[in-house]
């Protein structure tokens, strides 16, 4: 059995932890580990704390493969452990970064992992981090190793600072535009030695894998909030800004919010409803039934109030739009049309009625259209997205 705290794991959700697909290959790159071979210790930045979990079932990225490919590339893995982890001060899940487009050359990069601090040293006891600068041409002497579409080269121009031996799977996460929780930009995949000045480390890219992981586990991973990376926070000489300490500084409390209206918030159709219309009553039209909640309906003394949308449009793409004044990234394109659902009861449990068009009595519960729920906070400040969802045929 592999304990994953001899590797680095990121959690995503409540019941599923990404790593690098290359911390579950067996020596000598056979199949990958069984689930039953791993275990994963939570809720400690100190390596034999905390409590452990089991995993259920692994998924690795279909394209990653070594052997065949001679390459890192799409090196990412999904755990889906035996049972949920409650969220706490000591465990949160984190958000993918869907567009990393505003990280520039010197942005500040954090990392954190238990692994060596240099080639063939011991593990750390403790959980060590850093801040590296994000190097996009720093790279180049891997060769066709490194590809940028879906890699990022952080580190230390003059070499130092490095995630390292067992640091793999960890993450590389910058800051957000909501001054909550960092977001997640990369996994620590690969590097030649540790800290080489001529070979930053390499970091498999969130953004491009992020629709294989949520389509695989059929969550959703996706930030609601874009990055908005600092600068001059590095570590690669040492703490040089006092008020950025190892990592730049954000909410905690705001950060636990995101957390938990992240993996509380639930969106479902319901049976679809038929009524009939016109004087006759013999034209019959079907009805959307859509509900989304909390659940659980409140974290500590915080019970989410604000305002529930539900929206209709096609799927296979993202859009941009304005909900109360709040910019919303959804997973829908085309043309996309909105309602206001009520709130109903019990408190934090909002639904809607959508009806079909009557020239297409059945449409609004058919295959066509998929639906969306989003959640605005009262105060303009929190935002979710739900997976979309669609009936079968």
């Amino acid at each position: 059995m592999i304990e994953m705290a001899s590797r680095t794991a990121t959690s995503v959700d409540e019941e599923v932890t990404r790593i690098t697909a290359n911390c579950l290959v067996a020596p000598g790159f056979p199949d990958v580990r069984e689930p039953a071979d791993i275990l994963i210790r939570v809720g400690s930045s100190k390596i034999e704390r905390g409590g452990t979990v089991g995993v259920a079932k692994v998924w690795s990225h279909p394209a990653f493969n070594l052997n065949r490919n001679g390459t890192y590339a799409n090196d990412v893995a999904l755990l889906k452990l035996v049972r949920a982890l409650p969220i706490s001060d000591t465990l949160m899940p984190i958000k993918l970064a869907y567009d990393d487009g505003a990280l520039t050359p010197l942005s500040d990069v954090s990392i954190s992992g238990w692994g060596t601090a240099e080639i063939g040293g011991n593990l750390s006891s403790v959980l060590l981090g850093a801040t590296v600068d994000h190097l996009p041409n720093g790279c180049g002497r891997y060769g066709s190793f490194f590809k940028p579409q879906v890699m990022i080269c952080a580190g230390c121009s003059n070499g130092g600072v490095d995630s390292c031996q067992g640091d793999n799977g960890g993450p590389a996460t910058v800051s957000s535009s909501s001054g909550g929780c960092p977001v997640l930009v990369g996994l620590p995949s690969f590097g030649a030695q540790c800290a080489d000045p001529h070979f930053p480390g390499v970091y498999a890219r969130a953004s491009a894998l992020l629709g294989w992981l949520e389509s695989t586990a059929g969550l959703s991973f996706s930030s609601q909030y874009s990055i908005r990376p600092t600068k001059n926070c590095q570590t690669c000489a040492g703490p040089r800004q006092p008020s950025c300490g190892l990592i730049p500084r954000f909410d905690f409390n705001r950060c636990k919010l995101e957390a938990w209206i992240s993996f509380s918030f639930k969106f479902y159709l319901k049976p679809c409803v038929r009524r009939s219309t016109g004087q006759r009553r013999s034209h019959v039209i079907s009805e959307a039934s859509l509900q989304a909640f909390f659940q659980p309906a409140s974290f500590r003394s915080f019970t989410p109030e604000g305002d529930v949308f539900f929206l209709q449009g096609l799927s296979g793409g993202f859009s941009r739009l304005k909900l109360m004044g709040v910019e919303v990234r959804v997973p829908l394109k085309n043309t996309i049309s909105s309602r206001q659902a009520s709130l109903g009861r019990p408190k934090g449990s909002w639904t809607a009625l959508w009806p079909s068009n009557p020239n297409f009595p059945d449409m609004a519960c058919g295959s066509y259209y998929t639906y969306v729920a989003v959640f605005i906070s009262r105060d303009r400040k929190l935002v979710q997205v739900s997976q979309p969802s669609s009936y079968a045929v």
